[in-house]
């Protein structure tokens, strides 16, 4: 393979590395675009904070619903039986 042969070879690869690098960022904007729309977070630091958040927020609900759930079989669950 000649030296333009190798030089054309990388050339391609490189542009191909630039379209690949341009369609991921254009990605990556348009998932903080839709974070912002739907969530209200400006960045992946403040998405992560709202994520723990609400995940914190479904376990104590999950928790509080077995708790009655539990209250109930014990108050009615002979009657339902």
């Amino acid at each position: 393979m000649t030296t333009v042969e190798k030089y054309q070879q990388y050339k391609t690869k490189v542009e191909q590395l630039e379209r690949d690098k341009a369609k991921a960022e254009g990605a990556l904007e348009h998932q903080l675009e839709q974070l912002k729309k739907d969530f209200n977070c400006a960045d992946i630091a403040s998405a992560n904070k709202l994520l723990k958040k609400l995940n914190r927020e479904s376990t104590e609900a999950a928790e509080a619903f077995d708790e009655s759930v539990e209250a109930f079989e014990e108050k009615w669950g002979e009657v339902l039986i």
